[in-house]
C-alpha cells in the first residue's frame, strides 16, 4: 500500500472507536448498561481486595486460635479435640459475611448520584 494508503488506514482506526464510544455514551439504552457494568466492576474490585483480606486474617488467626483453644481446653477435666472443620466454616461464614456486606455498601455507593454527594459537602 502507498504511504497516503497507509496513513488513512491508521487514522480510520483511531476514529472509529471513537465515534463508537461517542455513540454508545449518548444513547440513554447503552449508558445505563455502561453503568451497570461500571458498577459490577467497582463491586468486583473492593470485593476481591476485601477477600484478600479476610483469607489472610483466617490465615493468621487459625494458628493463634487453635494454640489458645488447645490451652483452654486443657484446663478441663472432660478434653474436646478441635477438629479443623470448625476453622474451615468459622472461616467460610466470616469470608461470605465480608462479601455479602461489602457488596452491599459498594454497590450501594457505586449506585449513588455524584451530584447527591457533593451536595451535602
Amino acid at each position: 500500500m502507498s504511504e497516503i494508503a497507509q496513513n488513512l488506514y491508521r487514522q480510520w482506526t483511531l476514529l472509529l472507536p471513537r465515534i463508537h464510544f461517542v455513540g454508545t455514551v449518548f444513547y440513554p439504552p447503552h449508558l445505563a448498561q455502561i453503568l451497570r457494568k461500571i458498577s459490577s466492576m467497582i463491586v468486583l474490585l473492593i470485593n476481591r481486595e476485601f477477600i484478600w483480606l479476610v483469607l489472610a486474617a483466617n490465615i493468621i488467626a487459625w494458628p493463634v486460635s487453635y494454640l489458645t483453644m488447645s490451652a483452654v481446653l486443657q484446663n478441663y477435666a472432660f478434653r474436646v479435640s478441635l477438629a479443623p472443620w470448625v476453622f474451615i466454616l468459622a472461616g467460610f461464614l466470616a469470608l461470605f459475611l465480608a462479601a455479602a456486606t461489602i457488596s452491599l455498601y459498594s454497590l450501594k455507593a457505586a449506585r449513588t448520584n455524584p451530584s447527591e454527594i457533593l451536595r451535602y459537602e
